[in-house]
């Protein structure tokens, strides 16, 4: 499989696959910024923890809580896998931190 061009057109010395394996990272960054934005750290313990509670709406209220979480982090995954999809340039010009990515 050919290599991807970098910004200048040479050979990346990266294969497209190793190339988007690289930008991982930076989408689980974001990712990570944007749960601790909808829910702090500390709101994540306090939800998990009522998950488990006895009292069903309890239960039921830290479910859409935490159902909040799971969808950036599924949309985190979808961003993953799209990116071999994409041409060279478009995943040259990938920034993980673009809101379109993550509507």
């Amino acid at each position: 499989m050919a290599n991807i061009l970098d910004h200048q057109g040479n050979d990346s010395g990266f294969t497209k696959e190793q190339w988007c394996e690289a930008l991982h990272p930076f989408i689980k960054a974001e990712c990570e910024k944007r749960i601790l934005a909808v829910m702090p750290e500390w709101k994540q313990r306090n939800v998990i923890a009522d998950l488990w509670s006895s009292d069903a709406e309890v239960e039921a209220a830290a479910a859409v809580e935490w159902s909040k979480v799971t969808a950036i982090r599924t949309k985190s995954n979808e961003i993953e896998a799209s990116l071999t999809s994409k041409s060279d340039a478009e995943i040259l010009a990938f920034d993980a931190t673009d809101n379109a990515h993550w509507s």
